[in-house]
């Protein structure tokens, strides 16, 4: 029989047309279950792929940052040990290359002696955080220090300190203020998606660095968890958008006598 020749009273008594809903029912039901099924498994593979994609963006991401610190630290180095060659420290640095990549990485470089006199070698510097008896004996090990001056309304302010002769470590310091341009330089990262938001903070959870619109604090949930765990995950609102995030934590003790920093980056879920 063809449909356009069916007759539709076969469709008038009660029993034909519970038949007939039973046929819809049991064809597609079925397929509804399982495109609603795969719907969910497909949102749970994407969600997944992009909680694995955020975590190693967050790795990435502070190991680009603890890369230019080594780099930051190796400048410092190399200048304190060219200061340790001249009989007076004084003047600009011989080599036009290297008096121009430090001014790209620093905005100013002192040498302090032992009685406080400052001899600049470019910018200025007027104040210096106060040193610990731990912060001085790290530097008196011949290592380099890394220190934060937290200033109110302001960017935070970045200093590294090393001795110019480990032989006499309270002599004379060399400070250079770190251009943070170049430390926060995440331009050219390719793991990090235009979308995505980016949060430096220390251990004592004092932000460090954020780009635009992103969260310069958190809710106290999620500061205990990262003033507890190095890395993980977490969930967040800002009372208008929901934001998924990923952490990751460097430990700068040892090198550099100051506490780990945890880089944020946040998704809108």
């Amino acid at each position: 029989m063809k449909l356009g020749n069916l007759d539709t009273r076969t469709f008038r008594s009660k029993v034909a047309r519970r038949t007939f809903t039973l046929f819809i029912a049991c064809a597609l039901i079925p397929v509804s279950a399982l495109a609603l099924l795969s719907l969910e498994q497909v949102t749970t593979q994407l969600n997944e792929q992009s909680q694995r994609r955020l975590h190693q963006a967050s790795k990435a991401a502070a190991l680009g940052v603890y890369q230019r610190l080594l780099a930051l630290e190796e400048a410092i180095t190399i200048t304190a040990a060219d200061l340790r060659s001249r009989s007076r420290p004084t003047g600009p640095l011989p080599d036009a290359r290297v008096y121009e990549e430090l001014q790209r990485r620093f905005k100013s470089l002192i040498l302090v002696t032992d009685d406080g006199t400052r001899v600049p070698l470019f910018g200025h510097i007027e104040h210096l955080p106060a040193l610990t008896a731990e912060q001085q004996r790290h530097l008196a090990s011949g290592k380099t220090l890394l220190l934060v001056e937290h200033v109110p309304n302001r960017a935070p302010r970045l200093f590294l300190g090393r001795v110019r002769d480990p032989e006499r470590p309270h002599r004379e310091i060399l400070y250079a203020e770190i251009d943070p341009a170049y430390l926060w330089d995440f331009d050219d990262d390719a793991t990090l998606a235009s979308q995505t938001k980016l949060s430096v903070v220390d251990q004592s959870l004092n932000l460090l660095f954020a780009s635009p619109h992103a969260p310069t604090s958190f809710p106290e949930p999620v500061t205990l968890q990262l003033s507890r765990s190095t890395s993980g995950r977490f969930e967040w609102s800002d009372g208008t958008n929901e934001y998924v995030a990923r952490y990751f934590s460097l430990s700068l003790q040892f090198t550099f006598s100051t506490s780990r920093w945890t880089i944020v980056l946040s998704e809108s879920k």
